[in-house]
């Protein structure tokens, strides 16, 4: 049974500010030079605490693309049935086209 997926979109800038500008930002800095050490974003998908699946941003470089991406990731099979532990999917190509037609 697949249970995480994840999937990556190519976005520009712009569509990145609107999308990191519903989410939480997290920053970790060495308080004693300034510098940023990491700096991530993150966000979920309208649901149940249960059903959630998270979204985030990133350079696309590390993925070699260009511009932005978005990621999407979650469990399918919790996000339909409330749970991920049986009677689940098996297919990929399915998981991806679900998902798809639902958003």
């Amino acid at each position: 049974m697949i249970d995480t997926t994840k999937f990556y979109c190519v976005i520009d800038s712009d569509t990145r500010d609107v999308i990191e500008s519903q989410m939480e930002r997290y920053i970790h800095e060495d308080m004693s030079t300034g510098e940023v050490l990491s700096l991530f974003t993150r966000g979920s998908l309208l649901g149940s605490f249960d059903s959630r699946c998270s979204i985030s941003t990133d350079i696309a470089e590390k993925y070699n693309l260009r511009g932005y991406v978005l990621i999407v990731e979650g469990s399918y099979h919790k996000f339909v049935k409330g749970y991920n532990s049986h009677n689940g999917f098996y297919d990929l190509n399915e998981i991806l086209k679900r998902f798809y037609n639902f958003y």
